[in-house]
């Protein structure tokens, strides 16, 4: 019954890892330093968009590129 479960919501149960860990890595002192002094610091803020975009790119992959 369990495995049942875990085939048929494998999108939902990745997509809930990655929201959850998503919100813990917004909590951490590396993201609260991406704003000095009102400034954006370029070279802390591109690692974060280059894995924003892999995630993003993830998401889309297992919904759209999978049958």
């Amino acid at each position: 019954m369990g495995w049942n479960i875990y085939k048929q919501a494998f999108k939902e149960i990745i997509l809930s890892l990655l929201f959850i860990g998503v919100w813990y890595v917004s909590g951490t002192d590396y993201m609260q330093t991406l704003i000095v002094n009102g400034e954006l610091q370029i070279g802390k803020i591109l690692p974060v968009m280059f894995g924003g975009a892999a995630l993003l790119g993830l998401v889309i992959y297992i919904y759209f590129g999978r049958s």
